[in-house]
C-alpha cells in the first residue's frame, strides 16, 4: 500500500513531528536513508536521517528529518533507532489494515465489520448509507458524536433530509456537483458543525451508497481523504452489496433484472404483485428540466418514494424511473404537485403493460416520450407521439427510395421502352450470388442469353458488376426496391 506524509505523520504522532507537508500525495512505497552525497531523491520513497545531512541551518543540527519531495517532518529529542523502527512499522501498519479489509471482502463479511476495520485507521466517525437514505453501518457505537447533523442520522438510521435536497458546498463555499470518483469535503448543514468527507460507493458504474466521515478531528482530514478511496473499494464487496439478500439490494433490483433482460423467477413476480402491482401499469422516466446532477436525482427518487401511488423509484441508466398503476396515471400531476414542484419535472410514460418481461420495451417507450417532449415541464404518454413518429418513418422511407442506385431506374425505363427484362435479370443475378448458371436457370433462359443481358446492363449503366462496394450498394437498393414493389409502394 502506498502512503503519504500525512499518513506517516499520524502514525508518528507520539513523536510530535514538526511538519511542513506540501502537495501531499499517496506515492510513498518505501523508506530509504538520506544519501551522504547530494543526489536526486526518488519520489516513491521517504528519506530518513540527520537533518544536518540535508540542511545547513544550525537550528536543525540536533533534529532528525523525514523527506518526501518538498514535504518534511522534523523530530526533536528522539532516539534514532526507535524512530527508525517506528517509521518502518508505519508501512506494516497501513499494509496490514488494507490486508484485513481484503480478507474481509474475500469472505463477504458484513458491512458493519468492514466499517469497524476502516474506523480504526480513519479515527473520525464513519458511516455508510444507501442511496435510499438508510444508514446501513457506522463506526461510532453508542456514543453520540456531538454534532446535531451527524447524530440525527445515526440515531434515526436515515440520512439527514438536507443531504437529499440542499446543495453541497465545499469549504470555500463552492457548489459540489457530484460525489462520484473521489471524496469531497462537504460543509456541515449546521454553521458550527464539522465538515464531512463524502463519496459515492460505485457498483457497476452506478452510485449505490454513500460513505461519510465526520471530521471531528480536523488534523485527520487530509489522511481521511486519501484513505476513503482505498476503503471504498473493499466496502462494496461486503455482504450487503454482493449478497442477493443484502440490505442495500431492494425490490428495485428485481426491476433492474427485468430491465436488462435477465430471466426472473415466479417468486420475483409475486414479490412485485405483493407490493400492489397486480393490475396494468406504465413505466415512467422522470427528469428535472434544468438539472442533471446526482444530488438532484437522488433527491427526486427520495421524494417520489413518499408518494404511495408511485412504485419503486430508482436510478437506471442514470435516469429516474418508477412504475405507476394505469389507474393512477390520470392523477399523476396532482400527486407530484403535493411532494415536488411539478413545474420543474418532465415525465415520460410508456404504453400500458401487464407483463414484466416487457419492461425493456416499456423503458424504450417512456424514454421515447421523454425525448419527444423536448424535456419541457409536464407529463407525456408514449402514444401521444407514436403516430407522428411513424409518419416520420414513412417520410424517411420516401427519401430512402430516392437514394437507391440510379442504375435500377435506368434499367426499368429501358425495359418499359423496349419490352426487355434487364431489371429482373440484374435482380436474379445478384440474389444468386452472381452465379451465371443458376441465374439463367431461374430465368429459364440460355446461358448465352444471360451473358448477353449482363453485357447490355454494363453498357447501359456503366456497372462493372465486380466491385464489392458497388455490389453491396446494388444488393441493398435491389432489396429495398423489390420490397416496395411487393408491398405495393407508398
Amino acid at each position: 500500500m502506498k502512503l503519504s506524509m500525512s499518513m506517516l505523520a499520524r502514525y508518528l504522532k507520539d513523536y510530535k513531528p514538526d511538519c511542513a507537508i506540501i502537495n501531499d500525495e499517496t506515492t510513498i512505497r518505501g523508506l530509504r536513508f538520506l544519501p551522504e552525497e547530494e543526489q536526486k531523491l526518488a519520489p516513491e520513497y521517504v528519506y530518513f536521517g540527520y537533518a544536518r545531512q540535508f540542511l545547513s541551518d544550525p537550528r536543525y543540527a540536533d533534529a532528525y528529518i523525514a523527506v518526501h519531495k518538498k514535504s518534511r517532518m522534523f523530530f526533536w529529542r528522539c532516539d534514532y533507532e526507535e524512530l527508525l523502527n517506528a517509521l518502518l512499522s508505519a508501512f506494516d501498519y497501513y499494509t496490514d489494515w488494507e490486508r484485513r479489509l481484503l480478507d474481509a471482502a474475500a469472505r463477504g463479511a458484513s458491512l458493519q465489520e468492514m466499517v469497524h476495520i476502516g474506523g480504526e485507521v480513519m479515527e473520525n466517525p464513519l458511516r455508510v448509507g444507501s442511496v435510499d437514505g438508510e444508514i446501513v453501518a457506522d463506526s461510532g457505537g453508542e456514543e453520540p458524536a456531538g454534532d446535531p447533523y451527524w447524530d440525527f442520522s445515526i440515531q434515526r438510521k436515515i440520512l439527514h433530509p438536507s443531504i437529499l435536497y440542499d446543495p453541497f458546498y465545499d469549504s470555500e463555499g463552492k457548489t459540489v456537483e457530484d460525489l462520484t470518483g473521489e471524496p469531497q469535503l462537504i460543509r456541515n448543514v449546521y454553521d458550527k458543525g464539522a465538515p464531512v468527507i463524502m463519496m459515492y460507493l460505485m457498483q457497476d458504474k452506478e452510485a449505490v451508497a454513500c460513505i461519510g466521515i465526520l471530521q471531528k478531528n480536523p488534523k485527520l482530514t487530509q489522511m481521511n481523504l486519501q484513505l476513503v478511496p482505498v476503503l471504498g473499494q473493499y466496502l462494496i464487496r461486503s455482504e450487503e452489496f454482493v449478497s442477493s439478500n443484502g440490505r442495500i439490494k431492494s425490490s428495485e433490483s428485481i426491476l433492474k433484472g427485468f430491465l436488462v433482460g435477465r430471466q426472473q423467477n415466479a417468486q420475483a413476480v409475486r414479490h412485485l404483485e405483493h407490493k400492489g402491482l397486480k393490475d396494468s401499469w406504465r413505466l415512467a422516466v422522470f427528469c428535472h428540466v434544468t438539472r442533471e446532477d446526482q444530488v438532484q436525482k437522488h433527491a427526486l427518487v427520495r421524494s417520489l418514494k413518499t408518494i404511495p401511488q408511485i412504485y419503486f423509484p430508482f436510478l437506471y441508466e442514470n435516469e429516474v424511473v418508477a412504475v405507476i398503476k394505469e389507474a393512477d396515471c390520470t392523477e399523476l400531476k396532482y400527486l407530484l404537485e403535493r411532494e415536488i414542484k411539478s413545474g420543474t419535472v418532465c415525465v415520460g410514460l410508456s404504453m400500458t403493460a401487464a407483463d414484466w418481461n416487457l419492461l425493456p420495451v416499456s423503458y424504450r417507450q417512456a424514454h421515447f416520450a421523454l425525448e419527444r417532449s423536448g424535456k419541457k415541464p409536464g407529463i407525456y404518454r408514449c402514444e401521444d407521439f407514436a403516430f407522428g413518429y411513424l409518419r416520420e418513418i414513412f417520410r424517411a422511407q420516401e427519401l430512402t427510395m430516392s437514394l437507391l442506385h440510379p442504375s435500377l431506374d435506368i434499367l426499368e425505363r429501358y425495359d418499359s421502352e423496349n419490352h426487355t427484362q434487364l431489371r429482373k435479370t440484374l435482380s436474379v443475378y445478384l440474389r444468386t450470388e452472381r452465379n451465371l448458371l443458376k441465374a439463367a436457370e431461374s430465368l429459364n433462359v440460355h446461358r448465352n442469353t444471360m451473358k448477353y443481358r449482363l453485357q447490355r446492363i454494363r453498357e447501359l449503366t456503366g456497372l462493372t458488376l465486380s466491385d464489392e462496394e458497388e455490389l453491396a450498394y446494388l444488393r441493398m437498393s435491389d432489396w429495398l426496391s423489390m420490397y416496395q414493389c411487393e408491398k405495393g409502394g407508398l
